[in-house]
C-alpha cells in the first residue's frame, strides 16, 4: 500500500512541477520505465531468495530511502496556490529559476491573482468527484478503463509460471516488453490525442488475448508471443492512462483522482487471479473415481484404524457446519499416540 501510494503520489507532483513539454516523457520513460526496470529485477531476486518472506523483505527495505527525499523534493507550487499559500509557492520557483539560471521577475503572482485563489480556497474530498454530472462520468469510466487495464496486465503477469519454458525467463521476458512499448506509448503521446492513443493499444491488447485461446496446445511459441503481444498493448495503455487521466482534473482533485482510478485498479488486479481459473475445466473423470476409493479404503484399513479396547481411554472430537457432522473416536494410547477407531460422518437435510 506504502509503494503504490508513492507511485501515484510522484508521478501527480511531477505532473504538476514539470512544464507540459516535459510531461509526456515524465509519465512514459520516467515513471513507467523505473517501474519496468524494477519488475526486470524481481525474476532475478526471486531466483536467489526462493523463501517469500526473504523475498518480500528485500523488496521492502529499498522504501526507506524515500525518507530522506522530505528534504529534497519542493512541494507542488499549483497545489501551494489552489490552497492560497502563496508566498511558498512564488519562494519555490524563484529557487527553480536560480538553479536553472533563469532570472524570475519581480512579481510572479499578481495581487489580483493572490486574492481570487484566496477566496476561492475551500477543502476538496473524494465528494467532488461525483459532484457534477461531467465529472461523474469521467470518474466512473475512468474507474472502469483502470480496472480492466489492470485485469488484463495483472493476469497476464501471473500467468507467465504458466507458459513453457523458465518461470524466471518468462518473467524477465515479460518485463522487457514493456520497455518498447513505454517508447510506442511516449510517441503517442507526442503525436496522437489521448483518446486514439488509448483506445489503440486497448484494443491490441485485447484482440490479441482473444485470438491467443484459438491457438492449439502444440504451437507453445506462438501462444507465447502472442501473450507478450499483448502485455506490449496492455503496458502502453498503462502509460497513457496516467497522463490521460492527471489532465482530466483540476489541481485540487488530481492526487485524489488519480488515487480513486489505482485503488479501481488494484480492484481489478485482485480480481486477475480469478480469470486466470476460468478457463480451467474440470470434471470427475475415471482417474479421480478410482482415487477417491483409495483413500476411502486407505482410511479404513487396518494401517489407520484399530480394534476398540475398553481398558483404553477414548476420545471423541466432533465438528459442525451448515451443510454436515461429522464424528471420530480414537483411542489414547499409552506411549501417547492417537489411533482411530471409526468415523462418522452425514450431511444435514434441508429443514436440519
Amino acid at each position: 500500500m506504502g509503494q503504490i501510494s508513492n507511485y501515484v503520489a510522484a508521478f501527480v507532483l511531477g505532473m504538476e512541477i514539470l512544464s507540459s513539454s516535459i510531461r509526456d516523457i515524465f509519465s512514459t520513460l520516467g515513471v513507467c520505465l523505473f517501474f519496468s526496470i524494477g519488475y526486470m529485477m524481481l525474476p532475478l531476486a526471486a531466483y536467489f531468495l526462493r523463501d517469500w518472506r526473504m523475498l518480500l523483505l528485500a523488496l521492502t527495505i529499498p522504501g526507506f530511502f524515500y525518507v530522506p527525499l522530505w528534504w529534497f523534493i519542493p512541494e507542488s507550487p499549483r497545489w501551494l496556490l489552489s490552497q492560497g499559500r502563496v508566498d511558498e509557492a512564488e519562494a519555490i520557483l524563484r529557487k527553480a529559476a536560480q538553479i536553472n539560471g533563469v532570472k524570475a521577475p519581480d512579481i510572479i503572482f499578481t495581487q489580483i491573482q493572490s486574492r481570487e485563489n484566496a477566496e476561492r480556497l475551500q477543502t476538496y474530498s473524494l465528494c467532488d468527484l461525483v459532484k457534477s454530472i461531467n465529472i461523474r462520468c469521467i470518474t466512473a469510466l475512468l474507474c472502469l478503463i483502470w480496472a480492466a487495464v489492470s485485469v488484463g496486465y495483472s493476469a497476464l503477469s501471473l500467468n507467465t509460471s504458466s507458459l513453457h519454458g523458465n518461470i524466471y525467463l518468462n518473467c524477465f521476458i515479460s518485463a522487457v516488453v514493456e520497455v518498447p512499448a513505454l517508447i510506442i506509448a511516449w510517441l503517442m503521446l507526442r503525436c496522437w490525442p489521448r483518446r486514439p492513443s488509448l483506445s489503440s493499444t486497448l484494443s491490441l491488447g485485447g484482440l490479441v488475448l482473444l485470438f491467443v485461446h484459438f491457438i492449439p496446445q502444440h504451437m507453445s511459441s506462438i501462444a507465447i508471443s502472442l501473450v507478450m503481444l499483448g502485455k506490449f498493448g496492455l503496458s502502453a495503455a498503462f502509460a497513457i492512462v496516467y497522463p490521460a487521466t492527471a489532465e482530466l482534473y483540476p489541481t485540487v482533485l488530481r492526487n485524489t483522482a488519480l488515487g480513486v482510478c489505482s485503488m479501481a485498479s488494484r480492484v481489478g488486479g485482485i480480481m486477475a487471479p480469478y480469470f486466470i481459473y476460468l478457463e480451467k475445466k474440470w470434471y470427475w473423470s475415471v482417474a479421480c473415481e478410482q482415487s477417491f476409493q483409495k483413500a476411502k479404503d486407505l482410511l479404513t484399513s487396518p494401517a489407520v484404524l484399530t480394534h476398540y479396547d475398553p481398558e483404553l481411554h477414548i476420545r471423541l472430537a466432533s465438528d459442525a457446519s451448515p451443510y454436515g457432522v461429522g464424528a471420530v473416536i480414537s483411542h489414547l494410547c499409552p506411549n501417547g499416540e492417537e489411533k482411530l477407531i471409526a468415523f462418522a460422518s452425514r450431511t444435514l437435510s434441508r429443514a436440519e
